[in-house]
């Protein structure tokens, strides 16, 4: 279940979900070009390697278009719906007048390629002629020398306008053709200004300045696997296997600081610290030796076979031992009997004079 907390593994999942069925489908006896499109998704994983360097903007764009998904399909679905109606609507006007063979209304699907036309602004004006030249249907010329009134369809007289294209005569339905443009238009307008401006808003959204070289959005974790200072050096003494005093100030410091803790308000999760421990300070060796008692083999040695040398050299006990403290009282004692060397002489004398150094300076 943790794996699929990170948004990368659930890409990694569904990049292997596709080229392990492309493989399975061959073994079944597909044959080797149709499982090719599935096996070249492996390439994706590529992706995966702009989170470093100076790739890392382009990782961040990524994000953050994967954050924007929702909405943008939400959007995308809205304008599905917009051309199911229009297409609807094309094939109620025109049905099978259109002469163009591509751009046409005479079934559900080529009106739907036809508006997709419209939408990316692809000789969408050729189109509205058409649709505006399938109102108009051909006379005989002697029709108009006789003056008799000429209709198209149920249209009245004084709505039709006659006009001559190539050598033939065309009654035209001014009213019809209006209306067949204004389908254009408007649907045109909805593309381009309503729908395209909708779409760049969603995105400019997504990419806002104060948010676009950010990280991307924290994982939620469960109180449990939170920890705050304290349960963070305890964590790391348990996986140095050191006792918690001797565990390094800096590192834990160093830890909230990258793990980003305000995010998870002054806390670290855990599988993030003890991916951070195990890559500044990992201690394979110690952890080695501890795990293969080697600590416990030492002590038993120094209270049996090397007892007079107890303390000595490499005999001396490691943190966590049953005499460590002793071990470091001993030391302390031998210090204090220690003569002062002349640095450490002029050091002590320093530290001493430094407070009343200041004060004068203050003055």
């Amino acid at each position: 279940a943790k794996y699929f907390k990170y948004p990368e593994h659930n890409f990694d999942f569904l990049v292997q979900l596709f080229t392990t069925s492309a493989l399975i489908a061959q073994s079944a006896g597909a044959r080797h070009e149709n499982t090719a499109l599935l096996r070249s998704l492996a390439i994706l994983r590529l992706i995966r390697a702009c989170k470093y360097f100076f790739l890392r903007p382009l990782f961040l764009m990524l994000v953050k278009m994967a954050q924007s998904a929702n909405a943008v399909l939400n959007l995308i679905l809205f304008i599905l719906v917009t051309m199911v109606v229009f297409s609807v609507m094309g094939m109620s006007l025109f049905g099978d007048t259109l002469p163009n063979p591509r751009a046409n209304f005479s079934n559900f699907g080529r009106a739907m390629l036809t508006l997709f036309q419209i939408f990316s602004s692809d000789s969408w004006s050729t189109v509205l002629y058409e649709g505006m030249f399938s109102a108009c249907t051909t006379v005989e010329s002697d029709a108009l020398s006789s003056g008799e009134c000429i209709s198209t369809n149920s249209s009245l007289c004084e709505d039709t306008r006659v006009q001559m294209v190539g050598g033939e005569v065309y009654a035209c339905d001014t009213g019809k053709a209006f209306v067949f443009a204004m389908f254009y238009v408007v649907y045109l307008w909805l593309g381009q200004y309503v729908f395209v401006t909708m779409f760049l808003g969603l995105i400019l959204e997504s990419f806002a300045v104060e948010d676009f070289m950010t990280i991307e959005r924290p994982v939620e974790y469960d109180e449990k696997e939170l920890f705050d200072r304290d349960g963070a050096t305890e964590l790391i003494a348990e996986y140095q296997m050191l006792p918690v005093d001797h565990v390094d100030t800096e590192l834990v410091t160093k830890a909230f600081k990258q793990l980003h803790a305000v995010r998870y308000g002054g806390k670290v999760p855990r599988d993030k610290l003890i991916i951070f421990v195990k890559k500044k300070q990992p201690k394979r060796i110690w952890r080695a030796l501890k795990k293969w008692k080697v600590d416990v083999a030492r002590f038993y040695l120094r209270k049996t076979v090397f007892r007079c040398l107890t303390w000595c050299g490499r005999c001396a006990p490691w943190p966590g031992d049953p005499d460590y403290e002793d071990y470091v009282i001993a030391k302390l004692l031998e210090e204090g009997k220690r003569e002062l060397t002349e640095k450490e002489k002029n050091d002590a004398h320093l530290q001493q004079v430094a407070p009343q150094l200041k004060k004068w300076t203050a003055q």
